[in-house]
């Protein structure tokens, strides 16, 4: 008698086991966390769509259900996500903002995928641009692919430069940028007052990479003295052009500046319809890639996609996100319907693309060898935890500087000495 009791209370774990694993973790089954909208800018493509056509392919190929968890809105992702995670309940399969990334890569809560792409015969490494696919790396480890991608490019007001006489080239060095803009700047109604304008939108980040520099390449933070100097006096002397004027974005809509740097997103939401009729309306306007001292075009915004360290099915989890990373068809699909630049050299440069931005451009005129240039050569960064908190404490730091009257080296010498320690503290 005490033998069955014994037997049945097993019996009963074993059963209950058995329903927990094939239908709470079934290794068929695969769950993907989203967040809602568009990544890179407010307009009503909804990524949700995208993934519908991917978890579609992916369920006829490989015979295996991908289910959504409850999605939220982006600003609220990565705070969801994460609480997900402390539960233990994260999706097997989840989209990454590159700012969570060396978080998630740093604690092991992502698989990692080096063994699993060696394995694997079809996947083509090379066809990604570099800084996406770095974008997904953490001390020589892979621990994501790369989605989709934005960057930014400076926006030319064409018909100012025209009515000043000024033809330029896609590509500018800092010297050419800096006297197209104080060729333009000027006060045209003579009324004392500066109010036509070089560039907006233009800080001192954007003149450190254009600078080549990257504070964190060694491992700790360090500043290059003559090259910070160098971007620093750069900056003083690109501000000092507007005198006391505030140069703001509003200024570049209505025709008054010369440049404004924006992201490739508003580039491909404005210069097409129906947008182009809401925003820089009332002037001919283009792209170029940013000004540049070492060749480089800039930083670039990469989405990712991980695969959790508690996936039951590791294989099945690759195979999805192999085929929403890698696959150019499934990318050009991507690209067509999104504000972002897709992280394959392959389909940027496709006839596909050519065509649709053609057609959809107002003027069908759109320059892809600037995309492609500005991809190819964008700045890519050391991953470190943190990143994105202590690079932006240095450019405070160094904003500072430039309303100090101490020696630049000395206090230059003492921001790397504070970065340093808020380094060590940050990431205890």
């Amino acid at each position: 008698m005490k033998r069955k009791l014994l037997i049945i209370p097993l019996i009963v774990i074993i059963a209950m086991a058995s329903y927990y694993y094939h239908y709470l973790q079934r290794p068929d089954k695969l769950t993907i966390g989203l967040f809602a909208g568009n990544p890179w800018s407010d307009t009503n493509f909804n990524i949700y769509d995208v993934i519908d056509e991917v978890i579609e392919q992916y369920q006829a190929r490989y015979g295996i259900e991908v289910e959504y968890v409850s999605g939220v809105l982006q600003e609220d992702y990565s705070n969801h996500l994460n609480s997900l995670i402390v539960a233990g309940k994260e999706p097997d399969i989840y989209l990454i903002f590159e700012e969570d990334f060396t978080t998630l890569a740093n604690t092991e809560a992502l698989v990692r995928l080096d063994g699993l792409i060696a394995r694997d015969g079809n996947f083509n490494l090379d066809n990604y641009y570099q800084a996406p696919l770095k974008a997904g790396e953490f001390n020589g480890i892979r621990y994501a692919l790369p989605v989709d991608c934005n960057l930014d490019l400076l926006f030319v007001n064409e018909t100012l430069l025209e009515q000043e006489g000024i033809v330029i080239d896609d590509q500018l060095d800092l010297d050419e940028f800096y006297h197209i803009c104080q060729q333009v700047t000027k006060d045209t109604d003579n009324d004392g007052v500066i109010d036509q304008f070089g560039c907006s939108n233009y800080d001192l980040a954007d003149i450190l990479s254009a600078f080549g520099i990257d504070f964190f390449s060694q491992g700790d933070f360090f500043i290059d003295l003559d090259k910070t100097k160098a971007a620093l006096e750069y900056f003083k002397k690109l501000n000092a052009l507007n005198g006391r004027s505030s140069v703001s974005l509003d200024d570049y809509d209505l025709g008054h500046v010369a440049f404004a740097k924006l992201p490739f997103s508003q580039f491909r939401t404005y210069r097409f319809y129906p947008y182009n009729l809401t925003k820089y309306s009332t002037f001919k306007w283009d792209c170029i890639n940013l000004p540049s001292e070492t060749g480089n075009s800039g930083r670039i915004d990469t989405l990712l996609a991980g695969i959790s360290a508690r996936v039951q099915n590791k294989s099945a989890a690759y195979n999805f996100i192999k085929l929403l990373s890698n696959d150019a068809q499934v990318q050009q699909d991507y690209f067509a319907t999104s504000q972002g630049i897709s992280p394959l050299s392959s389909v940027v440069n496709s006839l596909a693309t050519s065509t649709l931005l053609h057609e959809q451009s107002l003027d069908g005129d759109f320059a892809l060898p600037v995309i492609d240039r500005a991809m190819t050569q964008a700045l890519i960064s050391k991953k470190i935890p943190n990143y994105d908190f202590l690079y932006s404490q240095a450019i405070e730091k160094l904003n500072q500087t430039l309303r100090s009257d101490e020696d630049i080296d000395l206090v230059l010498i003492n921001v790397q000495k504070e970065m340093n320690e808020l380094m060590i503290q940050t990431n205890k």
